[in-house]
């Protein structure tokens, strides 16, 4: 389903350094963040009128990427050493905490309320991929 309308507000971070290490090669890291104050989308319904749906903070939408969420605030960190024909790095992504609903789907119920979850939030979890890469002459 395509939206007629999207607006996305919020705020966008990045800083990025390569350092020399001599003999030793060369270390770049970065650190990227962003914090959604808005992400909005207007549905187009000629039978029961446009519908704008707020995603910010929430588990939605799940009908598109994969239902991985909007979260309010989420950032990466990158670190990769290289030298000669050797690079090893890291990645390390941060999601936070979102709320367990879809309103496209089903309104401000709850998507998976249990005993375990009461109060119907997806905890915010860090994950790392790490690298390595060997370029043969």
């Amino acid at each position: 389903m395509n939206a007629a309308n999207s607006q996305t507000s919020g705020y966008d971070g990045a800083m990025h350094a390569e350092l020399a290490l001599g003999a030793w090669g060369r270390l770049m890291l970065g650190l990227d963040a962003n914090y959604i104050i808005a992400s909005d989308q207007t549905f187009f319904d000629p039978i029961n009128g446009n519908q704008t749906f707020h995603y910010a903070g929430t588990a939605g939408p799940t009908a598109v990427g994969g239902a991985v969420g909007t979260p309010r605030a989420r950032g990466s960190f990158t670190a990769d050493w290289t030298r000669g024909a050797l690079s090893l790095g890291t990645i390390v992504n941060h999601r936070g905490i979102m709320k367990g609903i879809d309103e496209s789907v089903s309104g401000d119920q709850c998507l998976h309320l249990s005993m375990n979850n009461p109060h119907c939030y997806i905890a915010s979890f860090t994950y790392a991929d790490v690298y390595g890469q060997y370029q043969f002459q």
